[in-house]
């Protein structure tokens, strides 16, 4: 999957390339797109399976509008970074965490939001489970339910049984990779947080993650700050190529917030 650099096609901004050294040395790349007027203002992107972070050019553009700096990069594994393999958001919760400490310590920050998109939805619940609240709000597309219930709908839009091949695929990824695939669901990683704010946009034509799934875990869970932005005529896609007008106005009144 190769890398794509933000097209920089105004001077509100400007871009500064970074590199963070990971795990056995991977070296992680990213960039941020910082306005010239000086904002503390930032916003974490972050990116889906097999999504590279120059992906965001829209969602970008939007952010950027609305005075916050811009701060993507690829996961190892993923595009300009180095080789790997990728943690399904487990992992690249601490690869987050690191790009986190490397903002905080090169930038003036008064204000963080996180924005993930399907993968990149679970990096972010992750790294607020292992590392504590961080953010101020936290914006989460195409999220999953659950990683068992996510491949389970992908498995079936093939001519294969979905029993047993998610539960040899969940197993197989805990013991090649570790990763604990029984805590991937929402009540565990989003359960007993009422202080955190979210804003869940969801395309209700969704089959890789479907809304009415979401929705139940949601519900079980019964957030206090939580909103939830169905698009009609939306699959597992970014949001915003389908609907930009939504997308805008949702997280500008969620943003705007008390």
């Amino acid at each position: 999957l190769e890398g794509k650099q933000f097209i920089n096609q105004t001077n509100l901004y400007s871009k500064e390339d970074f590199e963070i050294i990971c795990e056995h040395n991977k070296i992680l790349r990213g960039e941020v797109l910082r306005l010239n007027s000086h904002s503390t203002k930032f916003i974490f992107l972050l990116a889906g399976f097999n999504r590279v972070y120059g992906d965001f050019e829209p969602e970008a553009e939007e952010f950027l509008k609305l005075g916050y700096n811009i701060v993507a990069f690829d996961y190892i594994g993923v595009g300009f970074s180095d080789s790997g393999k990728v943690g399904l958001g487990f992992k690249e919760a601490h690869e987050l965490n690191r790009v986190l400490k490397y903002i905080e310590l090169n930038y003036s920050v008064d204000y963080k939001v996180a924005f993930g998109h399907s993968m990149g939805a679970m990096t972010i619940l992750w790294h607020e489970k292992i590392y504590g609240d961080t953010y101020d709000k936290i914006i989460l597309e195409a999220l999953y339910s659950s990683l068992r219930t996510t491949l389970t709908n992908r498995i079936r839009s093939y001519p294969i049984a979905a029993f047993p091949m998610v539960d040899l695929i969940l197993g197989w990824s805990y013991l090649l990779d570790g990763i604990p695939f029984w805590k991937f669901n929402l009540k565990y990683l989003m359960g007993k947080n009422d202080k955190q704010s979210y804003l869940i946009l969801h395309g209700v034509l969704d089959r890789k993650t479907r809304a009415e799934q979401v929705k139940r875990a949601l519900n079980d869970i019964a957030l206090v700050k939580l909103n939830f932005i169905e698009f009609e005529k939306a699959a597992h896609e970014a949001l915003i190529n389908n609907n930009r007008n939504l997308w805008v106005t949702s997280i500008e009144s969620f943003l705007n917030l008390d």
